[in-house]
């Protein structure tokens, strides 16, 4: 999952919060600050789960900063949906 995020300390926590409380345990989460001026990356960078993954880009818009993301983080649970 890709969650693109611009100034949105508002609403982040609750967003990554939601998917660390789904049932289904085999997932990856990546969240794309897309330059925020406010608390957002502070606040992503505080929550920690192997499953999750935290890259920063200048502003370019939500489109744009998902497709600067290369190569997704490994994600040991889901190798075992293979």
């Amino acid at each position: 999952m890709i969650i693109p995020a611009y100034n949105a300390e508002i609403t982040i926590q609750k967003t990554i919060e939601s998917v660390l409380n789904q049932k289904f345990y085999a997932w990856e989460l990546i969240v794309i600050n897309d330059g925020s001026t406010d608390l957002t990356l502070e606040i992503v960078s505080q929550i920690q789960d192997p499953r999750m993954g935290i890259f920063s880009y200048p502003n370019a818009g939500g489109g744009a900063s998902r497709n600067q993301l290369q190569t997704p983080l490994p994600c040991p649970p889901c190798s075992d949906l293979k």
